[in-house]
């Protein structure tokens, strides 16, 4: 039977993990199988209206209205329980309301059953179970099954508790201690008992311990409260006996909790700490239709970076049926700051808190009396701070548009969902009075904070007689509710006033939060007073959803197969509601001297869809600033505008990222975005001219979004991109500082959209070829190491522009195709024709160049016939079909077709116009009046500012650049490649250009790095022969790293995309690249590893 991959299986294994050999083929395991939900999309559209802070009819669902309208499909439940019996597995136990199978089986079986070697593995004192590679799922399921967890068995979290040390971590610390009672009395707390609710607890570990309990609740006066230990998936709940264990976390929660909801009842969901039984347990607990939790409290997470994509996937669904389900979820956001204990320099955040769907609570450190102010959490290095930063998995929700966040000495727009969202005290230094194991201690971490928030809501609920629910949008409507926390930091991110990245929207005035909360309930109330009972209407509404479920399939991976009765239009509505315009009003000079003060960021972000290949790609759109920072400083140096296009729902270490970039330099990337392998492009009429407006835009059916997410840089001096004072724009035009500004630009955006460990690529054309070579050595200096570069249209020894030899086979495609060769019979194929035509340039006419004055008549004959001039034309240029005349014009451009009053383009030699003394210069910069260029100019101008301002939603008062010929009069062409094959001087001492050196050493660097080398046979101004000798000359000596190099012509212009075919072809090209990269398993791991050595 064919097997599919799961997509999102894939796990790396743990950094410094040792592989130990097989697992034992004979040990039993259990495995859980995630079902999609009947009606997934309506769920989804359900879960994201409460995002954006909209009430939804019929919300919250009962548990029995959410599990007959969105539970899994018996037929889907049944096609697992066979293929689990045709691989002799046991299904152990399923829940339609969860969406889950339990498998139990032995290694050996799942090993056959899913295609996967499983592992042992070692990680200091941890063993562990894994594997590499995907999950491969039978056709029968592949369209039902969402995840497959369990056969990866590392610890997946971490308890955010820490016991008090014995000493003080610096100098001056407070050492305060508190009762749950004591803090809830500092911040105002509503009278309560909780009574009534029921708050659930999740725990990976450690067990309760009911003397302590009885000991801790009776010193303070207080009933042992009604408490429930749940085994979710068998998992012994036994206490440890080790204080600073997981019994800590556990005792920790119940104490809190229940001290602060006395009268509530807690029930414990105990799972093993791996992603099945967290999800297990969450799960057990959002569904649980006999206790029915309305507070649920995690003290649990790890870095969104150690999760896979499809458990990540799995517990965000649970926590969007949560909120559905009317169910509030507190999520602690980790003790290590804004590096979440991940030892690679960059920042991380803490998951499932940095959800949308979770409540995520930072912390403080709080000292009663003496003016002393609450500060944000940060006991150093050894001690542990609030967790908090910036998601690199989840988008900017509603809640949280036009938020700052204050990092690195600079204030920034919040551009992804920010962590955490509240706080309370979980400094252990002011931490709280706990008994666990038989001893009393004093603990803190942000896990006390969750339990702190949970029980508030808890007292909230009891007094409006319904449960609060999703509460993150009314919270953040309502600042008054809050103790802003303005001072501090967590180690990169800094406390400021309203919402930060450390402490949220502050502490909780526990008063106000119950005022905001009632007030909230009495408008649902009000809204739906009038509306059809929920049970009622969802019995409705469920089975027409259903129905409608049998007959299409949802969105996955932003994908749609159409030819399951997909709704093209549905997924653009759904998208326009979450569109986010933007309108700049900064101003962007193009001059040497010119710059901005302005070092925020800012994106217009726009929900689209794209049909290729027969499937409706849904994708976002974002088009705006980022801010790249000086590399000695580190202060804001440059405003760079940028356009990216992303698929939604891809998980970014299995999707692809491409920068794309056009040359001159001085050049923005308009051209080769709205030309090439965007989800839409100009119309033209290449090689013919594109008559003036209206023109149109269309559907790109060979946009490479099927394989990559697209990123379009403007450097600066281009497009609105532009310097931050100090800085002005000349300093950043010149090979090195320019190359030096965009490796900040895409380490900036790997780090703000969590990218880093994606698979990398560059597309440059023209001059953005050389950017390339010197940008891959760069970017791999400062550990970003590559899959993949495209170089199209190269220029990258500028010592041979202009080489007669690398010129003959362009100009011989021009006469070819305009019918001026000489050759008889007239060659048919052009490929072919041209191989013979460069072995005669690389021969017997490069011989005759050097034999000059003397010419030989055979070559002569033979040049009149490849290039359809006459022979005493040719005998005046010497024979160089690269000569001009005295204002740089190329002789041959001119002289072709002269008898017809036509000059041939350069970018485009079958492109022609009336020659009226300006056409034909040969120049790198910008095409000026160039007659390939004049041919789609207009075209490009118009469609670029309506597609910018209308679709893409982003608008300014200034004038966008698309050429500034300033930059190229300024540019600094100096620079030495890192192999010393050119010093940067000619034999004259002039200043040369030479970066095929860089590329030699990136490749030779990064044995795994693949290019793909692309040309226009008729590009005068690159020609393709002249990239040909160039890769064969640089110093590249090893045979296999040259095997990484694919060199491809097609029968286009310097803008190869612009001809339909040649698109379609370089598109299958390039196809071809990226699936072999990602395909190369072991490769990618050595360019991980390489990138990892280093740290970005």
């Amino acid at each position: 039977m064919a097997k599919f991959p799961l997509t999102g299986s894939e796990r790396a294994q743990m950094a410094g993990a040792r592989c130990t050999g097989a697992a034992d083929p004979g040990a039993r395991l259990e495995a859980l199988v995630i079902l999609r939900r009947r009606n997934q999309d309506e769920l989804r559209r359900m879960a994201g209206e409460l995002a954006a802070g909209r009430a939804v009819p019929g919300v919250p669902l009962t548990r029995a209205q959410f599990a007959r309208r969105f539970g899994a499909a018996q037929r889907d439940i049944a096609a697992v329980a066979k293929f689990a019996r045709e691989c002799g597995l046991d299904v152990l136990r399923n829940d339609a309301a969860m969406g889950a199978v339990v498998l139990s089986g032995t290694v050996g079986q799942f090993n056959a059953a899913f295609d996967v070697d499983l592992q042992g593995y070692a990680y200091g004192h941890e063993h562990y179970r894994g594997h590499a590679g995907p999950l491969q799922l039978p056709q029968p399921l592949q369209d039902r099954v969402a995840a497959v967890v369990g056969l990866d068995s590392r610890p997946q979290a971490r308890p955010h508790f820490r016991l008090r040390p014995p000493v003080r971590l610096a100098p001056h610390t407070a050492r305060e201690s508190y009762l749950p009672s004591q803090v809830a009395q500092i911040y105002r707390y509503p009278a309560g008992t909780g009574k009534g609710q029921c708050i659930g607890l999740i725990e990976l570990g450690g067990g309760y311990g009911a003397s302590d309990a009885e000991a801790y609740f009776s010193a303070q006066g207080l009933a042992l409260p009604q408490i429930t230990v749940i085994s979710v998936d068998g998992s012994p709940h036994a206490p440890t006996g080790e204080p600073g264990g997981p019994d800590g976390e556990v005792m920790l929660d119940v104490e809190i909790a229940g001290s602060l909801a006395p009268e509530a009842r807690l029930v414990l969901y105990f799972a093993a700490n791996s992603d099945a039984g967290f999800i297990q347990a969450l799960s057990r607990a959002v569904h649980d239709d006999t206790h029915k939790p309305a507070v649920i409290s995690i003290s649990w997470g790890g870095p969104e970076s150690a999760w896979s994509k499809q458990s990540t996937d799995a517990l965000d669904r649970v926590l969007q049926a949560a909120a559905v389900m009317g169910v509030t979820v507190c999520a602690a956001s980790g003790d290590s700051g804004a590096g979440d204990g991940v030892q690679d320099g960059a920042n991380h955040v803490d998951f499932p808190a940095s959800s949308p769907y979770a409540l995520a609570c930072g912390g403080t450190s709080l000292r009663a009396g003496g003016g002393h102010p609450e500060v944000a959490w940060n006991d150093g290095r050894q001690g542990g701070a609030s967790g908090g930063g910036v998601s690199n998995l989840f988008e900017l929700p509603a809640w949280q548009a036009k938020l700052t966040v204050h990092g690195a000495g600079a204030a920034t727009a919040l551009a992804r969902r920010g962590v955490p969202d509240v706080a309370g005290n979980a400094d252990p230094m002011t931490g709280y009075r706990v008994r666990v194991d038989g001893a009393d201690e004093v603990v803190g971490g942000t896990s006390a904070v969750a339990p702190l928030w949970a029980a508030l809501l808890a007292r909230c609920d009891a007094a409006t007689g319904r449960p609060a629910g999703y509460v993150n949008a009314v919270l953040y409507g309502r600042p008054a509710a809050f103790n802003d926390i303005t001072q501090g930091n967590n180690g990169y991110f800094a406390a400021a006033r309203g919402w930060d990245a450390c402490t949220g929207l502050g502490s909780p005035d526990g008063t106000e939060v119950a005022a905001a909360l009632r007030e909230a309930a009495a408008g649902r109330q009000a809204r739906q007073g009038a509306r059809v009972p929920a049970a009622a209407g969802a019995g409705r509404g469920g089975a027409q959803s259903n129905a409608k479920d049998s007959a299409e399939d949802g969105v996955k991976d932003g994908v749609r197969h159409k030819a399951r009765g997909t709704a093209r239009d549905k997924i653009q509505q759904a998208g326009a509601r979450g569109d986010r315009p933007c309108f700049d009003p900064v101003a962007y000079g193009n001059g040497p001297d010119d710059a901005v003060d302005d070092t925020s960021e800012n994106a217009a972000v726009t929900h689209h869809h794209v049909e290729l290949g027969g499937r409706v790609y849904a994708y976002t759109a974002t088009a705006g600033h980022m801010v790249a920072v000086d590399p000695g400083s580190s202060r804001p140096s440059a405003r760079i505008f940028y356009v990216a296009f992303t698929l939604d729902g891809a998980h970014p270490e299995q999707r692809a990222v491409t920068f794309f970039y056009n040359g001159g330099p001085g050049s923005s990337s308009v051209f080769v975005l709205l030309g090439s392998f965007a989800p839409r492009r100009i119309k033209t009429r290449m090689p013919g001219f594109t008559p003036p407006a209206p023109y149109a835009m269309e559907d790109n059916s060979d946009s490479l979004l099927d394989r990559s997410d697209l990123v379009f840089i403007n450097p600066v001096g281009t497009g609105y991109s532009a310097a931050i004072a100090p800085w002005k724009n000349r300093d950043f035009w010149g090979v090195d500082q320019d190359a030096a500004s965009l490796k900040q630009f895409i380490k900036r955006y790997l780090t703000a959209n969590g990218r880093w460990n994606s698979p990398k690529f560059l597309y440059g054309e023209s001059y953005g070829t050389a950017r390339s070579a010197v940008l891959s050595y760069a970017l791999h200096e400062d550990g970003v190491d590559l899959n993949g570069v495209t170089l199209q249209s190269s220029i990258l020894d500028y010592t041979q522009s202009g080489n007669p030899v690398g010129v003959l086979p362009t100009a011989a495609a021009d006469a070819w195709y305009h019918k001026k060769s000489g050759v008889r019979p007239r060659p048919r194929g052009l490929d072919a024709y041209l191989r013979k035509v460069c072995a005669f340039a690389q021969d017997r006419y490069a011989a005759a160049l050097r034999q000059l004055p003397r010419i030989d008549p055979a070559i002569l004959d033979a040049l009149c016939a490849y290039t359809g001039m006459d022979a005493a034309t040719l005998r005046a240029w010497h024979l160089d079909l690269a000569a001009s005349d005295a204002q740089g014009r190329s002789l041959f451009l001119l002289g072709l077709l002269k008898s017809q009053g036509l000059a041939l383009g350069a970018y485009d030699g079958r492109v022609s116009a009336i020659d009226t003394g300006i056409a034909a210069q040969i120049s790198p910069n910008s095409g000026g009046n160039d007659p390939a260029m004049t041919a789609v100019s207009g075209v490009y101008t118009a469609m670029w500012h309506s597609y910018l301002n209308q679709d893409l939603k982003f608008t300014s008062n200034s004038a966008f650049t698309d050429l500034n010929d300033q930059a190229f009069q300024h540019w600094d062409f100096g620079h030495i490649d890192p192999t010393g094959a050119q010093k940067g001087l000619n034999d004259k001492g002039e200043v040369v250009l030479y970066t095929a050196g860089d590329l030699a050493a990136a490749m030779s660097l990064n044995v795994d790095l693949r290019v793909l080398s692309v040309n226009g046979y008729y590009d005068f101004v690159t020609p393709f022969y002249q990239t040909v000798c160039d890769l064969r000359d640089m110093p590249l000596a090893n045979a296999a790293v040259r095997r990484n190099l694919d060199v491809r012509f097609y029968p286009s212009g310097h803008m190869v995309y612009l001809d339909g075919a040649s698109r379609t072809a370089l598109k299958a090209a390039l196809a071809q690249m990226y699936d072999a990269a990602l395909a190369d398993h072991p490769a990618v791991a050595r360019i991980r590893a390489l990138q990892a050595a280093a740290g970005p």
